[in-house]
């Protein structure tokens, strides 16, 4: 009689009941004279990344086909110091779930992206 191969014996998948696509917030602070300020957040929002900061009105969206360097670019114009203290603060919902400290704005838009890609379609809830 023949084996059966093991990968039968093993039990069905069971289905995810409420599915939530994983959204990361990223905070990043810049380093004032005593302490961190709020500087942006940034988040991915239908594809594209919406950027917020909180000395203007309104929000701004960049398409997804944009580099880290583009996108850096343009965090500069609008008037974000490439060089200073920053911390990033990566939230998902009510959860803090990392901090980082970094001395450059390009390498904190590298980590961000980086990520994004890395829980692209990773979803998540009860089972």
């Amino acid at each position: 009689m023949d084996k059966i191969p093991p990968y039968y014996l093993s039990p069905p998948a069971i289905p995810i009941v409420l599915a939530n696509p994983i959204q990361y917030i990223y905070i990043i602070f810049s380093r004032a004279f005593c302490c961190y300020e709020l500087c942006f957040t940034i988040e991915r929002k239908r594809e594209n990344w919406k950027i917020t900061i909180p000395t203007h009105t309104k929000a701004y969206s960049i398409p997804p086909i944009k580099t880290n360097n583009d996108i850096s670019l343009i965090i500069q114009s609008l008037g974000i110091s490439k060089r200073n203290i920053f911390k990033l603060e990566i939230w998902n919902g009510e959860t803090l779930l990392k901090t980082h400290i970094y001395s450059d704005l390009h390498k904190i838009i590298k980590k961000i992206v980086d990520n994004q890609n890395i829980i692209c379609d990773v979803c998540y809830g009860e089972m």
